[in-house]
């Protein structure tokens, strides 16, 4: 009986272990590693634009799937020169493609879009915010703004710096890694008013309370490079020259963006 009950336990083992082996994940890839795949970094505002794009565009026949990955451009910045292997990086802000420039990750860079700044509130809320200058009122309790470092959250610093108010917002601020989290978190209601761009302001239950005062910040204009990195010259290429096309103008366009020229 001992032994039966012994065989049964090392049999009962042996499946466990059977199974935990079968059960274990494939070793994960890393992203844009695959040589089937087209990796394109670009800014969390281009997030559901960027889809309609891809949607009508036609590549050449083998060229390589259209993955994207959206964040705010300076997390993607970290990425490139941390080494992910993408091959096409669209930012909102000029500086940072810049430095890149300087450092030699790019092989080519264009000036692509341009946008502006909007302050928004929940689509139910009854405060009335007819200027920047209002969120240094005292009905402001909390304003939803991107990190510095991350561009949106940089133009919005320069609106109020500029109207003399930074002091003022920054102590009333909480901060969000991108722009769409400040959108969600104006949208929820957990902030009283945020700064976003004003292509943003239709993909949530917010309104548009008023927009950034002529010449407070830096032109918003988003470049689009090529990486040096990119084992897919052609097919790069391809969807770069695409990105400036009439056909995708159109689509830029009808997302609230200014295309650039």
């Amino acid at each position: 009986m001992k032994k039966l009950k012994l065989f049964a336990l090392l049999l009962c083992l042996f499946l466990l272990l059977g199974c935990a082996k079968q059960a274990a994940p494939p070793k994960a890839q890393e992203a844009g590693s695959n040589k089937d795949e087209l990796l394109i970094l670009a800014a969390a505002s281009l997030n559901d634009v960027l889809q309609y794009v891809a949607d009508a565009y036609t590549p050449p026949k083998g060229d390589p799937k259209l993955i994207f990955s959206f964040d705010s451009s300076s997390a993607l910045k970290t990425q490139i020169e941390e080494g992910v292997p993408a091959d096409i990086f669209i930012s909102a802000s000029g500086q940072l493609m810049d430095e890149l420039k300087e450092k030699a990750f790019l092989y080519e860079v264009k000036p692509l879009l341009k946008n502006a700044l909007a302050l928004i509130v929940p689509e139910t809320s009854k405060m009335e915010l007819a200027e920047f200058k209002a969120c240094a009122d005292e009905r402001v309790k909390t304003i939803a703004l991107c990190e510095e470092g991350v561009p949106a959250g940089d133009y919005a610093r320069e609106v109020f710096s500029s109207l003399g108010l930074w002091e003022t917002v920054k102590a009333k601020a909480v901060f969000a890694p991108n722009v769409r989290a400040v959108l969600a978190w104006v949208e929820a209601g957990n902030a009283d008013c945020g700064v976003v761009y004003a292509t943003d302001a239709p993909l949530a239950a917010v309104r548009v309370a008023a927009s950034a005062p002529a010449n407070s910040h830096k032109e918003i204009i988003y470049p689009a490079a090529l990486l040096k990195r990119s084992e897919h010259s052609e097919a790069c290429q391809a969807f770069f020259d695409y990105l400036f096309s009439a056909e995708a103008a159109g689509i830029f366009e009808e997302w609230g963006f200014t295309v650039y020229g």
